[in-house]
């Protein structure tokens, strides 16, 4: 590679951004950002004169994106030349252009697309689950009502959904979503008399890509994880439209940022606030817990040594979603449990992009909305599975056995499951990179500095 003119981070960087930016223009198409809306934004309509939003005007994308992406690509060709040029002082630029792309193409485009909303409809511009249904769960909660026992017919989601969706009765998410937004809920009333979810999911992507680089080795490795994540097809897009799997994703990285700089306990705290936002970090647990011995021989004896550092982990998630479940048991379980495995009446319908496309193929059910036992065959595949990744992790126990190991897991389990939908897979594939350029062992990892590394 010594004769190559740019390196591989250029390369991948030139792939992202040009998917990234294909991609967003595809979000257009069932969200169109109509010009005349950019116009009565705050700030935003006001950036371009009239006549630059006449002449950018007619076509899908609305003026405002038009410049973005023309500020995307004129910072691409400078990381480009950067790169050419090979600069001593080439990496805290090129990290600053790929923390700057980020932003322009993730972050700034959902500040945009949730203002839209606000000045259009609130069904329009943001996901139905994530946003919609979560922000009616968070009035229901400050109402002192069970977001779980009522439904969401008369709620922005009911009217986006209609009477016949299943999750116009059921409410799928673990309670720490809507209880830790609660307070953002109340202080954007109270200071601009609106709410979107997206004010609390926007700023935690933020924080998220500010860690990510600390887990990385060395210079190169933090350019790619930062791309890989920052850029992730599906979970960019959720950050944008407001799904709840990049609010997960930042629990989990926190976590493990502090699990590496000698806060074990603090760790299994915010461990927790993953746990009790949804089931997919669930199967983290048994990673986490192996990787928590990791320094002690398996066996009995070290039992109340692993109960001990992972007690504040239980003992955080059992306060947010105890405390709910007891409020109505069988309302909290057919939500979160049966309406997802097809057990409930109405349930969420087999959908998706995973093994459950073979079952409706082979025609024996009668609709998509028709039971099949598909925890049986995630029961057969997965527990071997889990054994297969435990057994390696434990010969090589680390961080990145720890993750690959949960990623593939996960990606299974879910591939496997009544629906998989491509936020899954995304977010399968930021835990995947995570573990792949993080160093495997932790004592690296924690003397380094979120933007400094080797060479």
């Amino acid at each position: 590679m010594k004769n190559k003119m740019v390196s591989l981070d250029t390369v991948l960087l030139f792939i992202l951004v040009l998917s990234r930016v294909a991609i967003n223009d595809l979000v257009d198409i069932p969200m169109p950002k109509r010009w005349e809306l950019v116009r009565q934004l705050p700030l935003f309509g006001t950036i371009l004169p009239q006549r630059g939003f006449a002449v950018l005007s007619g076509r899908r994308t609305d003026p405002l994106s038009f410049v973005l992406i023309g500020l995307t690509f004129l910072l691409l060709l400078v990381y480009i030349l950067i790169d050419l040029r090979g600069m001593k002082e080439g990496y805290p630029i090129k990290l600053t252009i790929v923390l700057s792309l980020i932003f322009l193409t993730v972050i700034v485009t959902g500040v945009l697309t949730l203002l839209l909303r606000h000045v259009s409809a609130p069904t329009q511009y943001a996901h139905d689950g994530g946003v919609l249904q979560t922000e009616t769960a968070i009035e229901y909660f400050l109402a002192g009502e069970n977001p779980y026992k009522e439904d969401y017919l008369h709620s922005p989601f009911g009217e986006l959904r209609g009477p016949d969706a299943w999750g116009t009765y059921h409410y799928p998410y673990l309670p720490f979503t809507f209880v830790f937004s609660a307070p953002f809920y109340l202080l954007s009333q109270e200071a601009w008399g609106c709410y979107d979810q997206r004010f609390v999911y926007l700023p935690l992507f933020l924080l998220t890509l500010l860690l990510l680089p600390s887990f990385a080795p060395d210079k190169t490795s933090k350019l790619f994880l930062l791309m890989i994540v920052g850029f992730n097809p599906t979970m960019a897009t959720d950050v944008i439209v407001g799904t709840n799997d990049p609010f997960v994703f930042f629990w989990i990285v926190l976590s493990l940022f502090l699990l590496l700089r000698g806060k074990p306990m603090l760790s299994a705290l915010v461990l927790g606030f993953a746990c009790a936002s949804k089931a997919t970090a669930w199967l983290l647990i048994p990673f986490y817990l192996l990787y928590l011995c990791r320094d002690r021989p398996m066996v009995w004896e070290n039992l109340g040594y692993l109960l001990a550092r992972s007690f504040p982990l239980i003992l955080s998630t059992l306060l947010f979603i105890l405390p709910i479940f007891l409020w109505d048991p069988s309302a909290m379980l057919d939500d979160v449990w049966r309406s997802v495995t097809g057990t409930s009446e109405p349930s969420a319908p087999i959908n998706g992009w995973g093994f459950a496309n073979f079952i409706l193929a082979l025609g024996r059910l009668e609709s998509r909305s028709s039971y099949f036992p598909f925890w049986t065959i995630q029961v057969i595949i997965c527990l071997p599975l889990l054994a297969y990744l435990l057994k390696r992790q434990a010969k090589h126990n680390s961080l990145h056995s720890m993750l690959i190991g949960y990623s593939l897991l996960l990606f299974a389990f879910l591939y496997l499951s009544r629906f998989f939908y491509g936020p899954h897979v995304g977010f399968a594939l930021a835990l995947f990179s995570l573990g792949y350029f993080c160093e495997h062992g932790a004592s690296a990892i924690a003397s380094t500095q979120v933007g400094h590394g080797r060479s």
